[in-house]
């Protein structure tokens, strides 16, 4: 805590849900993630307005079709996207992709 490198623990642990269906761990993930960004100072998405009554957002609020993620789950693909979708700069990265730290 004292190096500054935990600036978000709390906002998530704070939101922390378990996920509703097995299969549910993306959508779950980025339910935590909305509504921890929306609870820091001036937190507003593109697609997620924090004024609303509730104040958080639920797993059927996302817009994705839960039966298909139920059966199927969710690539990192398909995460990527429905991050962007509501205000989340996001982008997919492999670990094969990334250079070592020697």
């Amino acid at each position: 805590l004292a190096l500054g490198g935990m600036e978000g623990y709390f906002a998530l642990a704070e939101n922390f849900i378990t996920q509703a269906e097995p299969s549910y761990c993306s959508v779950s993930t980025l339910t935590m993630i909305l509504n921890a960004m929306s609870s820091q100072p001036g937190g507003q998405h593109a697609s997620y307005n924090v004024q609303r009554s509730s104040g958080y957002i639920s797993e059927p609020e996302l817009n994705c079709k839960l039966e298909d993620v139920e059966k199927n789950g969710m690539t990192l693909a398909e995460f990527v996207l429905l991050a962007q979708q509501h205000g989340v700069s996001a982008e997919t990265l492999y670990a094969d992709d990334v250079p070592d730290d020697d």
